[in-house]
Formats: structure tokens, C-alpha cells, sequence
């Protein structure tokens, strides 16, 4: 109920939101009757230089300040950081959540790739955010108080309430901002919410925060204030009270920014001002405080990915590509985002006449007609697929190619906008440069579009039909402007184009409110520190598997057990049992069997344990035997004896060579990090294939520097590589990626496992899990199941696609146990899709199952 209780007022919140939105709107509607667009647009030109250069040293200033609230936070998570790197973040992070804004996916992923790569778990990392969130609000709260206790009369042209209702609201949100400030200097004992604690700031730390949040704010008013226009008449202590009304509504309304809700304050706060000039003040600041540091931010995040390793790397053009790819997603999804919006404001406005008046000399006027409209309709799925983006969908990069493409010759041909075409065909360069980045396998119509990415696209939709009524109010209405076709058309054009997207929209939003409710793509940052726990204390190596990256996870009631799986097609496919202690699995099992019923989906467990199949049993499914896993006892593992004269030989000869074994812990890998890319993607294009998923992990940064790897050197130069996966727990030891160049000494991976057991035996493991050998071990009597008799032959007749048998053979030389595995799932004629759905999951989709 608590859960459902949250949904509850989560929508209710993005209600509100949207409301204050169109209110804002109708208030701007009323406000600028009397004004033109070309009013607005005078603006940026009568703006003296010298005030946009003292604005900009505010801009400085807040940015300077905002700084500050990473650094006050990491001092009070007891975090020594570099100022620099914790400059990085908080510059970055807010310049995307201010233009874009969903913070939490846009400033909170970038938050949390420059911090992780420096130690900080997601747990610290999310507290950060709240910390400098928090600081926000108290400088916020000060400044409000403040503004309403001595200015009154001057908000009340903001709120609309009496002078002595604003006096009191004041003084009791100062009251609460004092109580707050003594509470933190009395209170020792962390703030509790069901398994969330937070070490409340101290006394001290609090007034820095109220400090540092004041100078923030009066920077960024003062910034606003100094290209104000000269008929506005007030005081800055007056206007920095109603600069904060109005970040706050614009806050609680959480459009990007608080665009439009954010002017429409301004705008009535201030009713004396020349409205048009006041109006185009306000885009001046925008540029100055939100664009001009995004292009910054874009720039910056891009140099600290190469520069972060620029000593192993070298200045070779590749390696500034590959470290590209960590934050494409989410500089490439929001600038997407923004490029369609661009698409949307451009149809709401009138086109430049001489450009169209070219434009009829060699294009019909069908085209014009046709362009203007599909470069809105272009607009609205560009906003659509940038959620894809963010989540790496290998569908979304595609997606956005073709709208891109079309984006560019429909800003050309409907009045030829060849600044819109040049900012959209550099995001397609952009795209195509950091396709890597791109690599899931998803439906991009299966994804979930939080309520919050919703209400910023119809923001942004409503904000583009409220700037077309607001350009072409001088457009008498009539119901034949709906037929109106010429080449001076633009009103008409604007009707049907809005038309057109509302309707879209409406239409993407009852598909995605009536179509099933989707799996979550993994959790929060907590649900995913709770994994790496369960992890940790797991008696299985493979546990490790579930921080790929590539999985979802149904967790038990007490989050002290999990299943990992992913969905392919109707197949909710789970990698082995639960992980955890058994005395949870029951009612875990039975979650997630309820999980896919509900989204009518099959239950499907790969690779379970003999000694485990009870527990699927009674949940109603098929067993399928699926071939055999080698353990190798590591007790009993050594160079010694005629039993190991072949690995004595192939360990000498490696050694002879120049083979040199090397165990490089977790924290040191980073620095190696280039080196092992290099190898990773020799070895991927000496074998002609990709990296496969789910079972296996792929090569990610984010995935291999979370363990300790052995490698081999030759002339101190990496030759091959494995990522470790350690169950101290359950004295298992294991390994994923598994790959060498070309060049390296004859044996070499022999040499790797040898020197990796024996190093396992020394720090005390008794188990070496090779992994499974698919079909093996399947029974080829005439009355054993169809399914074995099946196996067994591809496992004889079948090295065209796999090389079983010859798998079995090299696992075998280590003389290990073999134990079987078994596929868990629905039986009848649901196997064979299963196995499809399986192979395709492997293999990275549908079509990679037929290659190599």
C-alpha cells in the first residue's frame, strides 16, 4: 500500500506541475497581448555590452558557488577530492539538469560516472545529490523569508496576496529555516527512513550551506538584473525576492528550467516594465545562464573523459573515441531532446521572407506545405527516442539517424532554416562518431517513459502552440485559415502542424498508458548497491554476472536476494537460481513467477543446479538438461606428477617465451583499462564476432573495473587478460572475458589458467568454475527425451556453428567434476520460442544467432 500510496502522489506532483505550467502560459498569453515577437526580438540588440559582461561574470559567480555544494557535501561524507574533479561534476551535472531538466536522469547520470570512476558507491553518491539539493533549498528558503518579511508589497505583484499575508508567510518560513539550523546543532543521531539512514550536516556546516546558497541565488538574480531593461524601476534586494518566487514556482513546476512559468512571474512581478523589452531580457538571460554554460558543460565533460587517462592513452584520434562513448548517452540524449524542441519553436514561428520568396522560384509549394509539416512531426519523436538514447538502445541510434536526416532536408525545404539543418546535422555527426556507445538490444516501444519525461514533452508542446499563438496573433482567425495554402501561409502551417503533433502525442500516450505495464530496466542506485551486497556475500562466482550492466532484478521482500534476468520477446529469462540465502528463495520465485504472469510473460531459469531443481518443480515447469559444468578442485590441482606433464610444458614454454603473470587489483585497473580495450577488440576481430551478453559479460569500462584481473605481459606489454570473479564465501573462482592478441607466446591461455589456479590454491579457494559445456553429457538412448537425442547429435555433428566437442575436450585436460545444468521453463510448444528468445539474448538479437 505504501508503494501504491507513492505512485499516488508521484502523479499527483506532475499534475501540479503540468497545471502551474499552462497557467503560466495563460498568464504569459494575457501579459504579452499587446506585444509583438519583433518587440521581443529588439531586445538582444539594444542589450549594451557592457552589462552582458557583467552578467556573465555573475553567471561565473553562481556556477562558482554551485560548485561549492559538491564540495561541502564530499567533506561531510568524509570524501578527499581533488577541487577540480568535484568542480567537473557540479558544473556538468547542472548545466544538463537546468536546460533539460529531469535531474535525476541527466545531472544524476553524470554525477554518478565522474564519481564512481573515483570510488564513490551509489549509495554516496546519491546522498551527495540530496546534500546539494538540500543546500539549494535552505539558500532558497533564506532569501524567500527574507524577501517576504521586508519587501511585501513588492511580491504581491508575483502571488497576488496581500502585503501582510506575505509579511507572515515570511516570518514562518524564516521560523522554519532557524528551527531547521538549531535542530542540526543538537541532533547527533543519523535520520532514519526505512533502510536509508543520512548523517544529518552538522551546525557549522548548515551555515555554510545557507551561506553558500545565498551567494549562489544573488549571483544568478544579479546576473538577470544587469541586462534588465532601462524602464524597470526596483531595488536588488526587491527583485532578488521576486527572482526567487519565481525559481521556486518554476521549480515546483519542473519544466526544463522553469521555462515559461519562470518569465510569466517575472512578467506580472513587474508590470511596469515595457513587457516586450522585458520579455526579450529574459531570453538574454537564458542564453547567458543556460545555453552558453551547456555548450561549456558539453565540451568539458567530453575533454576530462580523454584526459583522464591522456598518459596510457596517447594522442591517437580512436582512444578519444572510445572514452567518448561513456557519456554520449547522456550528452547525445539531451541534445536530441533540445534539437526536436528546436524543430517544434521554428513551426511555431514565421519563416524569414526573403528565403521563402527564393525558395518559390524552384520548389512547389506541396513541399513547402509537406516539410513544414513533417519537421514538427520530426520534432515530436526526436523528444520521443531521446529516452532510447539515454538507455543506450541500439533501436533508438537508429531511429534517430533517419529523423535526423529527415530533420535537416525538411528545415531546408520548408524556408530554408540552414541554422536549424547545421545544429541538427552536427548532433548526426555527433551520433554516428559514438555509434559503440549505442549497444543494447531492446525494444525502443517496450521502454517505460516516466510520468516526469511525459509532462516535459507536453510542456514543451503546449510552450511551442503558446509561442505560435504569441508570433501570429496578428493573424485574424477563421475557419478557412485551416485551407489556406500559399507560400506566406506561415499561420495556417503553424494550425496544422500543432494539430498534427497533438495528435501524435495523444496518440503515444494512450498507447502507452493502455499497453502492459513494462519491466523495469534495473533499479535505483539503491536497489543496485543492495545486489553488489547480496554479491558479495554469495557462495557463487557467477553471482558476479549481475553486474554486466545488461540485466533487471526482481528482489526479495527483505532485499537480502535477487533474481537477475532480462526479457526477450515473451521470455522473462533468469540466469540460474536465486542469489542468496535459500531461505528466501520461495518467495522470491514465486514474485517473479507472478512478475510474468502479470505481463504475460514465460518464466524461464538457464542453467540451474541439479540439486536445485525441486524448487522449479513446484512451480509448475519443465526440465530440460542443458549439458554439463566443469568444477576443477583446486586441493587436488598442481604442476606436479606425469598427470600434469602437458601443463608443466605449456607453463615452461609460455614462461620461456616472456610470459609473465601478473594479478592487478580492482582499484589499480583503471590504469589499464586502455591497454586491455586494445586487446579486447583484437581478439573480437581475429574471431570475426561480437560481444555476446546476459550469460557472458561484454567489454564495458563500468563492468571490468569492478574486479581484480590477471593478465600476462610480454616486454611489460599486455598479451591477454581475464576478468576474476571471487566467492570468497563459497571458496569458488572463476572468469568472464577471457581474451589475447594475436601475438601472444604459443599456450597462452593455457599459461592463464594455470598460473590463475595455482594462485587461486595459494589464496585459499578450493574451486575453479570453467562454466558450462553446452550438450554434453545428453543421454543418446532411442528412449531418452527428443530434446537429448537432439543435443546429443549438434554436440557430435554441430562444430559448423559451435565447437562443442572440442569445448568438452579442452575443459576436460583439467580434469574437473562435472555436474549438469538444466533449462527450468514451460514445456510444449512454447520450448522451441524459448530457445529462440535464449539464443537471441546470448547473441545480442534475432539476426546474430545465424553468425559467427
Amino acid at each position: 500500500m505504501t508503494g501504491i500510496a507513492g505512485i499516488k502522489w508521484h502523479y499527483i506532483g506532475v499534475a501540479v506541475s503540468l497545471l502551474l505550467f499552462t497557467a503560466a502560459l495563460v498568464a504569459l498569453h494575457h501579459v504579452l497581448a499587446e506585444v509583438r515577437l519583433a518587440d521581443v526580438l529588439a531586445r538582444f540588440g539594444e542589450t549594451p555590452l557592457a552589462s552582458v559582461l557583467l552578467s556573465l561574470a555573475c553567471v561565473a559567480g553562481s556556477y562558482l558557488a554551485l560548485t561549492g555544494y559538491d564540495v561541502l557535501a564530499l567533506r561531510h561524507l568524509g570524501k578527499q577530492m581533488p577541487y577540480g574533479r568535484a568542480a567537473l561534476a557540479s558544473f556538468t551535472s547542472y548545466t544538463f539538469s537546468h536546460n533539460i531538466g529531469l535531474s535525476l536522469v541527466t545531472g544524476g547520470s553524470i554525477r554518478y560516472r565522474i564519481y564512481s570512476a573515483v570510488g564513490l558507491s551509489a549509495t554516496e553518491i546519491a546522498t551527495l545529490t540530496g546534500l546539494c539539493a538540500l543546500t539549494f533549498g535552505l539558500g532558497v528558503s533564506l532569501l524567500l523569508g527574507f524577501a517576504l518579511l521586508l519587501e511585501p508589497a513588492v511580491l504581491s505583484g508575483a502571488d497576488a496576496l496581500p502585503a501582510a499575508v506575505n509579511r507572515a508567510i515570511g516570518a514562518a518560513i524564516l521560523l522554519v529555516v532557524i528551527g531547521y539550523a538549531i535542530w542540526t546543532g543538537f541532533r547527533r543521531q543519523p535520520l532514519r527512513l526505512r533502510n536509508w539512514s543520512l548523517s544529518l550536516p552538522s551546525l557549522p556546516m548548515t551555515l555554510e550551506q545557507f551561506a553558500l546558497g545565498t551567494v549562489d541565488i544573488s549571483f544568478a538574480a544579479g546576473a538577470l538584473y544587469l541586462v534588465l531593461p532601462p524602464g524597470v524601476d526596483i531595488s536588488f534586494a526587491a527583485f532578488v525576492g521576486i527572482y526567487v518566487a519565481a525559481i521556486t514556482i518554476g521549480v515546483l513546476s519542473h519544466s526544463p528550467g522553469g521555462l515559461g512559468v519562470f518569465e510569466a512571474v517575472m512578467l506580472l512581478a513587474l508590470p511596469e516594465a515595457q513587457q516586450g523589452a522585458l520579455f526579450g531580457s529574459l531570453l538574454v538571460y537564458r542564453c547567458l545562464y543556460y545555453l552558453l554554460p551547456l555548450a561549456m558543460a558539453a565540451v568539458l565533460l567530453s575533454w576530462h573523459e580523454v584526459h583522464l587517462r591522456q598518459e596510457a592513452l596517447g594522442p591517437t584520434l580512436r582512444a578519444v573515441r572510445r572514452l567518448s562513448h561513456a557519456v554520449a548517452p547522456v550528452v547525445l540524449g539531451a541534445t536530441v531532446f533540445a534539437g526536436g524542441a528546436i524543430l517544434l519553436f521554428s513551426a511555431a514561428t514565421p519563416a524569414e521572407g526573403a528565403r521563402v520568396a527564393a525558395l518559390r522560384h524552384f520548389l512547389p509549394l506541396p513541399f513547402v506545405e509537406a516539410s513544414h509539416l513533417l519537421s514538427s512531426v520530426v520534432g515530436l519523436w526526436l523528444m520521443i527516442v531521446a529516452r532510447g538514447l539515454f538507455r543506450r538502445l541500439d533501436g533508438a541510434f537508429h531511429m534517430t539517424m533517419l529523423l535526423l536526416c529527415g530533420g535537416i532536408v525538411f528545415s531546408l525545404l520548408k524556408g530554408f532554416d540552414y541554422e536549424e539543418a547545421l545544429i541538427l546535422s552536427g548532433v548526426l555527426i555527433l551520433l554516428i562518431a559514438n555509434r559503440p556507445a549505442f549497444y543494447r538490444k531492446a525494444s525502443l516501444l517496450n521502454q517505460p517513459f516516466s510520468a516526469a519525461w511525459i509532462a516535459t514533452i507536453t510542456a514543451i508542446i503546449a510552450g511551442s502552440f503558446w509561442l505560435g499563438i504569441f508570433a501570429f496573433k496578428h493573424v485574424e482567425y477563421s475557419g478557412a485559415l485551416w485551407w489556406e495554402f500559399t507560400y506566406r501561409g506561415d499561420a495556417p502551417r503553424f494550425l496544422r502542424a500543432s494539430v498534427t503533433v497533438t495528435v501524435l502525442a495523444l496518440g503515444v500516450l494512450v498507447y502507452t498508458l493502455l499497453r502492459p505495464a513494462a519491466p523495469r530496466e534495473g533499479g535505483n542506485l539503491q536497489e543496485f548497491e543492495a545486489v553488489r551486497r547480496i554479491v558479495a556475500d554469495s557462495p557463487r562466482a557467477d553471482a558476479n554476472l549481475a553486474l554486466t550492466g545488461d540485466k533487471r532484478f526482481c528482489m526479495s521482500e527483505g532485499e537480502d536476494a535477487f533474481i537477475m534476468y532480462q526479457v526477450q520477446g515473451r521470455s522473462w529469462v533468469a540466469l540460474g537460481e536465486p542469489v542468496g540465502p535459500e531461505a528466501a528463495w520461495e518467495g522470491l520465485l514465486w514474485r517473479f513467477r507472478e512478475m510474468c504472469d502479470r505481463h504475460g510473460g514465460w518464466p524461464v531459469f538457464y542453467q540451474v543446479s541439479a540439486d536445485k531443481l525441486p524448487a522449479f518443480l513446484d512451480l509448475g515447469l519443465s526440465l530440460i538438461k542443458l549439458g554439463e559444468e566443469a568444477r576443477v578442485n583446486l586441493d587436488s590441482f598442481s604442476l606436479e606428477g606425469s598427470r600434469w606433464r602437458d601443463f608443466r610444458y605449456a607453463d615452461r614454454r609460455a614462461a620461456k617465451e616472456g610470459a609473465v603473470f601478473e594479478i592487478v587489483p580492482a582499484a589499480e585497473v583503471p590504469s589499464i583499462l586502455p591497454e586491455l580495450h586494445a586487446v579486447s577488440d583484437e581478439w573480437l576481430a581475429d574471431k570475426a564476432t561480437h560481444e555476446k551478453s546476459f550469460s557472458v559479460g561484454a567489454f564495458s569500462e563500468a563492468y571490468i573495473r569492478n574486479f581484480d584481473c590477471a593478465v600476462v605481459r610480454r616486454d611489460g606489454n599486455i598479451v591477454a587478460f581475464a576478468n576474476i570473479l571471487q566467492a570468497p564465501a563459497g571458496q569458488e573462482l572463476s572468469v568472464d572475458l577471457v581474451r589475447h592478441r594475436n601475438g601472444a607466446p604459443h599456450g597462452i591461455m593455457d599459461f592463464l589458467f594455470i598460473q590463475l589456479m595455482l594462485w587461486g590454491k595459494a589464496q585459499g579457494y578450493k574451486w575453479f568454475d570453467l562454466g558450462m559445456a553446452p550438450l554434453s553429457g545428453l543421454d543418446t538412448h532411442p528412449l531418452a527425451p527428443v530434446w537429448n537425442r537432439i543435443g546429443a547429435f549438434v554436440f557430435r555433428h554441430g562444430e559448423h556453428f559451435y565447437n562443442f566437442e572440442g569445448l568438452r575436450a579442452y575443459k576436460e585436460k583439467f580434469d574437473p567434476i562435472w555436474a549438469p545444468k538444466y533449462l527450468a521453463a514451460p514445456g510444449g510448444l512454447a520450448l522451441p520460442r524459448i530457445m529462440l528468445d535464449i539464443a537471441a539474448l546470448i547473441s545480442g538479437g534475432a539476426k546474430e544467432i545465424v553468425l559467427k
